[in-house]
């Protein structure tokens, strides 16, 4: 049996020249310094035979609203690295303003000091804010309930009890994501890194699910003897990347895993600067290593020259 969430939602019908604001969806009177175009479909019925039609609807941004515009803007210059990591400024503007507008419908403010914290920003309340914003309800498809010519009662009147239960939940994630401190994890089933050895990995509780990866590897494919079973085991995120990026487990991953995790800014190596690697796996040993690759000899010392 499931219980449904009364909700009321009210507006109010617009005046002439007025427009509703695109965020909180409160009327806005002219003179508008900003007019924004939301193209959408109207809303069908699964079984309606008639096709959709498309519909415009002009909307704007009220003065709080506007601050908010602006401080997504501000805050984009001030970490250009998160803006690079969004790709356009566009992109970046619409994940970031969509979080602001999450916060402030739920009456929370949030310090930004970091590019850390600006990224823990938007991932955890983009998604929230984007949906209960005024303009969700036109664009990409107008929803049931809404009409032209009408805007919210109050700023955020429109958002719905499910609504604000996702907001809700969607910050307290956040705070969770911003106390949260790097914890260590071991193989599901012990022992280390199958190529590099390493018993444990930090990571933050909330990225620790998959951090492991499952793989297999014929023994001579990572320097051991041969045998007719496979090797089967775990991968670290460092080696999981290094097989991404050469498409197999084998002697070729081993040297990539180490450029890797010893921070050796080349892409290649020779034939003959790493011969006779093995990996951990294969060595028979029983007990993990400390540090990436701690069992082959002369590790940090070959590290140093690879660097160089």
């Amino acid at each position: 049996m499931t219980t449904e969430i009364m909700t009321i939602t009210t507006t109010v019908p617009l005046g002439s020249g007025d427009l509703a604001c695109l965020a909180c969806g409160q009327t806005v009177a002219p003179p508008h310094p900003e007019r924004v175009d939301f193209d959408g479909w109207h809303w069908a019925v699964l079984d309606d035979p008639r096709p959709r039609t498309p519909h415009t609807v002009s909307l704007t941004r009220c003065d709080h609203c506007r601050e908010v515009h602006e401080r997504a803007a501000s805050l984009l210059d001030a970490y250009p690295r998160v803006q690079a990591q969004m790709g356009s400024r566009s992109v970046g503007m619409h994940r970031v303003e969509a979080a602001l507008n999450a916060l402030d419908a739920i009456g929370r403010g949030m310090p930004i000091h970091t590019d850390g914290s600006l990224r823990l920003l938007v991932e955890h309340m983009t998604a929230a804010g984007v949906a209960v914003r005024w303009a969700a309800r036109y664009s990409p498809v107008r929803t049931k309930d809404a009409h032209e010519g009408e805007a919210a009662s109050q700023p955020w009147g429109h958002v719905t009890e499910w609504q604000w239960h996702d907001l809700r939940k969607a910050f307290a994630g956040l705070l969770n994501a911003r106390v949260e401190r790097p914890l260590p994890y071991s193989s599901p089933i012990g022992g280390g890194c199958m190529l590099c050895g390493v018993e444990t990995v930090s990571a933050l509780p909330s990225q620790a699910a998959g951090l492991w990866t499952p793989a297999t590897a014929s023994p001579t494919a990572i320097g051991g003897p041969p045998r007719p079973e496979r090797l089967g085991g775990y991968l670290c995120p460092t080696c999981q990347q290094a097989r991404e990026e050469i498409g197999a487990i084998g002697p070729t991953t081993m040297e990539r895993s180490i450029m890797l995790h010893f921070d050796v800014q080349r892409r290649s190596l020779t034939a003959t600067e790493l011969v006779g690697l093995v990996g951990w796996l294969a060595t028979g040993r029983d007990e993990p290593n400390e540090r990436p690759w701690q069992h082959v000899p002369n590790i940090e010392a070959l590290a140093d020259e690879l660097r160089g």
